[in-house]
């Protein structure tokens, strides 16, 4: 059966009918990344087209008529068909479809009903995606938590994550302060990071600096020998170390892998702790997670990986990890 031609076991009728559908998803599907509710709809269309196979009636999988029907990608169908199986339409509120996408991911459904109302009567704009699923990520595996704690954990992801600059300014960090900074890397470059890649830039510009400073990490006491590798997948480098006292390892030097981020948040906001593949050291420009977080009980913030503030290292010339 050829994948642009219409099955002819199906009636004109079926036909006609299956048309007249992908129009109305295609509409709701042009809407849906900013309308939640046309995202519920387009997920309860889809999730009806591929539990009854209806896309056979002209495509061989619902994957090629995902591909060849619309501008979005199967994995993005999907993510629509979640939201319809868990939430009613009365539910929606003003969600977006990538924060409804987030919340479908607690398991426990009255957690997820109260997420749902708590962001549902907050002003849309002023939260994005990102800030759901810290909140998420902040409540954690408990139960027994009240509207009252999330929305005073949601007013504090909004307070700590920064907000985007307004379109045309903020596009490079503030000048280093020499007096400030004991490793002169103003010699180097001007601004301060303002996003991963300049973390990076800093990183690579001053490891002849930071290479042969110890420093105490969980497998013993280290010092950075050499980049292994850097790369865009996770964990972003891999860097060889030197163990000063071995402990349970036989071999002088260790290979530690390690995440880039702007600030030690981003490492929750990208949901870096549900990988399988480990990480072992996050290095940041700022530490804002764990200075602004105290008081915050959360299992992933004590399974966070050492932290490594750039920042702190350039001030001080002293490696001093954050565990």
């Amino acid at each position: 059966m050829n994948d642009f031609v219409f099955n002819k076991e199906v009636t004109l009728k079926e036909q006609e009918q299956f048309v007249q559908t992908t129009k109305e998803l295609k509409s709701l599907v042009s809407q849906a990344e900013n309308s939640g509710i046309s995202a519920w709809k387009a997920g309860k269309i889809f999730f009806e087209i591929k539990s009854k196979k209806i896309y056979k009636i002209q495509y061989k999988t619902f994957k090629t008529y995902i591909k060849n029907e619309f501008d979005i990608t199967d994995q993005t169908a999907n993510s629509y068909i979640k939201i319809f199986k868990n939430f009613g339409s009365a539910e929606i509120g003003n969600l977006l479809s990538s924060s409804l996408t987030a919340i479908a991911d607690i398991q426990n459904p009255y957690i997820k009903q109260m997420v749902a109302e708590a962001f549902s009567n907050r002003e849309s704009k002023s939260f994005r995606a990102k800030d759901v699923i810290a909140t998420i990520a902040f409540i954690g595996s408990r139960d027994d938590i009240s509207t009252e704690e999330i929305n005073e954990i949601i007013d504090r992801v909004l307070k700590i994550i920064p907000r985007r600059p307004p379109c045309g300014g903020g596009r490079y960090g503030e000048s280093f302060k020499k007096e400030e900074y004991k490793i002169p890397v103003y010699e180097w470059i001007e601004k301060e990071p303002i996003n991963e890649m300049g973390v990076v830039a800093v990183f690579c510009l001053i490891f002849h600096h930071i290479r042969n400073i110890k420093f105490e990490h969980s497998k013993g006491t280290l010092t950075f020998e050499s980049i292994n590798y850097i790369q865009a997948a996770f964990p972003d480098i891999n860097i060889k170390c030197k163990l000063h006292n071995k402990r349970k390892f036989s071999n002088e030097f260790i290979d530690i892998s390690a995440e880039f981020e702007l600030k030690s948040q981003n490492y929750l906001q990208h949901k870096h702790y549900k990988s399988t593949k480990e990480c072992e050291l996050i290095i940041c420009w700022e530490d804002n997670i764990r200075n602004d977080n105290k008081d915050t009980q959360s299992d992933f913030i004590e399974k966070m990986p050492p932290i490594l503030e750039l920042k702190e290292f350039l001030k001080t010339g002293e490696i001093k990890l954050r565990f």
